[in-house]
């Protein structure tokens, strides 16, 4: 009972008293006052008992209803501590696992990669014992074989890089046309030759294009994106990280379907990584290769496409193909016979962001502050830093 009810029940009991001390006597004449006066207070003192008995068999309800509910919350309880308990033995055994075992992840990309450097390096070996001699451009060795300097320099910096493990990953940042904070970044590798000097990708990758190689710097550079992906976290979850992927790699049957059965067991990777095809390559890509990736794109992954040179693409099959970018050099919008007010609502309307590349000056990015694009990159949007600089910041 509550108490506002204590309070009411009280005052009956003594209105009831009261009313008996008055009445009594004029009913029965017999009884004097003072008698009707002790008959009142017997009257109030009974309800006062019965008052106490229902309020003790009250509580004593109450009392037995909250120590069932006790009950019933403490065997909940129980049995949460048992689930925490087995829990608990899981995740120790987890983390011991992982202190005497690397991680899985980690494992696959390392073996990937493994498997792919011991694959080129025989391709990317020179003799210890040729003696080169330099004649215009080109340069002759012991059995007068020409081979073009370009591309040895490469090759030599490339066998240096799978014998020292000398290669950098670098982000090249992507930023907002107006107020040109960093969104996402591209991803793309730089060696070192043995002097020191560092070589871009974009430097070697149409030298080395055939002689497999490529294969294994496309490997590299996708271990040491994910690697970045994976030190950010949850941080920035709308940054993403663009990494190129050779037609060399796609129609390497050893590399693309480990690729492949990597991505579709690193799901969340589609969060952060977008995988980068040249245009050249969308076009001439085999079936088999699209359907794989079509896989890939029913997972969550997005793809991008770069070196465009043709505008007329079909965008209904580009945005059917998981195609949520587009990287068009800022040159080809400004010539004078493309409308590029029209091609840019045309990828709008697909659903396709547009990325313009090559932004070198403040004149040439004022020409598309209004056009409708919303970000870029070039020198003018920011220098590629070193991945380690990145991760640092974290």
């Amino acid at each position: 009972m509550t108490l506002l009810v204590h309070i009411i029940l009280m005052l009956g009991y003594i209105i009831i008293a009261l009313f008996a001390a008055i009445a009594i006597p004029g009913v029965f004449s017999e009884i004097s006052i003072l008698g009707a006066r002790v008959i009142a207070g017997g009257i109030f003192l009974l309800g006062i008992q019965v008052h106490i008995i229902l309020s003790i068999q009250a509580n004593k309800e109450n009392f037995t209803n909250r120590l069932m509910s006790l009950h019933q919350d403490f065997q909940v309880y129980l049995d949460k501590l048992e689930k925490y308990k087995n829990e608990a033995k899981m995740l120790r055994g987890e983390l011991l696992f992982k202190k005497n075992n690397p991680n899985k992840e980690i494992v696959t990309q390392l073996l990937m990669l493994k498997k792919l450097i011991i694959k080129v390096t025989d391709k990317l070996s020179k003799p210890k014992n040729q003696k080169m001699i330099k004649s215009g451009e080109y340069v002759s060795n012991e059995d007068n074989l020409p081979v073009n300097t370009e591309l040895e320099k490469i090759l030599g910096a490339s066998d240096f890089v799978l014998k020292d493990k000398i290669v950098d990953l670098y982000l090249q940042p992507i930023a907002s046309l107006k107020r040109r904070h960093v969104i996402h970044y591209e991803a793309y590798a730089g060696i070192k030759d043995s002097a020191g000097e560092i070589l871009f990708q974009s430097e070697f990758t149409k030298t080395i294009n055939n002689s497999g190689a490529l294969v294994t710097l496309d490997s590299i550079l996708l271990v040491k994106c994910i690697q970045v992906i994976r030190r950010l976290g949850t941080r920035k979850p709308n940054m993403f990280f663009f990494c190129n992927i050779s037609s060399v790699s796609l129609n390497d049957k050893h590399f693309f379907s480990q690729f492949i059965n990597f991505m579709l067991d690193n799901k969340e990777l589609a969060d952060r990584l977008i995988l980068q095809f040249t245009q050249k390559d969308v076009i001439k890509q085999s079936p088999s290769v699209w359907g794989s990736l079509a896989t890939l794109g029913k997972c969550g992954y997005k793809f991008s496409m770069i070196d465009v040179e043709l505008l007329n693409d079909n965008l209904i099959e580009l945005a059917a193909r998981n195609f949520h970018f587009v990287k068009i050099k800022a040159g080809m919008l400004l010539a004078e016979n493309v409308d590029r007010n029209n091609i840019i609502k045309a990828y709008k309307k697909h659903n396709i962001e547009l990325i313009l590349e090559k932004i070198i000056s403040e004149q040439c990015l004022a020409e598309f502050l209004d056009c409708g694009v919303s970000a870029g990159q070039g020198p003018l949007m920011g220098p590629p830093i070193i991945s380690g600089d990145f991760t640092k910041k974290l």
